[in-house]
């Protein structure tokens, strides 16, 4: 591995195996772990270049044919994000230290509004699903609050016993119940629909112009026929947009507002289709932003701009199906071309949270 750091005009070239590293007095890799501690390093300029060796074409051969691994929707996202970050978390596979929690993190409250979706919702699978059953479902309390204390247990504290929520826990569980309380009224607004499966995990394989096939991955969090139209669900507890003007643009590293979660959600809809036997039915991709709800606008359609202030839904994926299949197949050929390395990202603003950004000194 090559570490490229440019003082001015002046670039030192360092060697060093993997987590057992130093590149300044105080900056290192050691255990899986990144830490820092040098504040100098913030004020200097320079650029990390990680080039693919033979021993990163082989961690990278492991998402292909013959391998077990598989990329998700994430991953590639996190490399559109920057290159560098899907080298550490995904090639590496460096991970945060874990510590314990006494809070509900972000990542957390959505795991757990997932979780209780998926319960409240298991019962209808394989079943129509009508607005009358969604409105018991909705006024039924306990059932409600016994959900979100089992989501509880399992997501945030680890175990088996379910426990009454206390404190900051228990006004968590309540901003939560008002969330799935919404779901299910926008829900029974376009009922009846036949509820299929939530949390599926769906995989297929994706060509490459060399002949190779790249295993990709995901977790849809609901599938559903509505209108004759198979309904591709994902939720989000953050915020984004539901709007795109060009496929190209979902691959664009240089866009600072990159609609990031139509692109996943379109690679969920494209798996989807490979594995879907009733190609009589169109794929129509969904996003619930849970922040945007409560506004009298809310709609869950992703939106094609076709011009100034005009949109039009995307009733079908098909529709974007081959461009989109094309512009994946330039990301993954970039992945997997062993003369591109992988580079930091020029976007800064993505470097405010990131895990790494004291490795790379932003």
């Amino acid at each position: 591995i090559r570490w490229s750091i440019q003082y001015g005009q002046h670039v030192r070239r360092i060697k060093f195996k993997t987590h057992r590293a130093m590149f300044c007095r105080f900056r290192s890799i050691q255990k899986d772990r990144v830490s820092c501690q040098c504040k100098t390093c913030i004020q200097i300029q320079f650029s990390i270049i990680i080039h693919k060796d033979t021993r990163i074409l082989q961690r990278l051969d492991n998402y292909t044919d013959g391998g077990r691994l598989a990329l998700s929707a994430s991953s590639i996202n996190t490399y559109l994000d920057c290159p560098l970050k899907f080298y550490y978390s995904v090639v590496e596979n460096i991970q945060e230290e874990e510590e314990v929690a006494e809070t509900v993190e972000s990542d957390v409250f959505g795991s757990i509004f997932h979780k209780v979706m998926e319960e409240l919702y298991l019962p209808f699978k394989g079943k129509m699903v009508t607005a009358d059953l969604l409105k018991i479902l909705k006024k039924d309390e306990k059932a409600l609050t016994g959900t979100i204390q089992k989501a509880f247990a399992e997501v945030f504290f680890k175990s088996k016993a379910v426990r009454a929520l206390e404190g900051e826990n228990y006004l968590i569980g309540e901003l939560i119940r008002k969330y799935v309380i919404k779901v299910l009224e926008k829900d029974a607004a376009l009922t009846p629909f036949h509820f299929i499966h939530s949390e599926q995990k769906v995989m297929a394989d994706f060509p490459l112009s060399d002949g190779r096939k790249v295993h990709l991955k995901g977790f849809i969090d609901r599938v559903d026929e509505v209108k004759e139209a198979i309904r591709i669900v994902d939720y989000k507890t953050g915020t984004g947009s539901l709007q795109f003007s060009y496929i190209p643009d979902l691959f664009d590293r240089s866009l600072k507002e990159r609609p990031k979660a139509v692109m996943q959600v379109f690679l969920y809809a494209w798996i989807y289709n490979q594995l879907n036997r009733d190609k009589r039915l169109s794929i129509q991709p969904s996003i619930y932003y849970l922040r945007t709800l409560f506004n009298s606008q809310f709609d869950l359609t992703v939106l094609h701009s076709i011009g100034k202030g005009k949109n039009e839904r995307v009733d079908s994926f098909l529709v974007f199906q081959e461009e989109f299949e094309s512009e994946m197949r330039k990301c993954l050929e970039e992945i997997f071309n062993p003369l591109m390395p992988f580079v930091q990202t020029t976007v800064e603003k993505r470097c405010t949270f990131c895990p790494f950004a004291s490795v790379c000194g932003k």
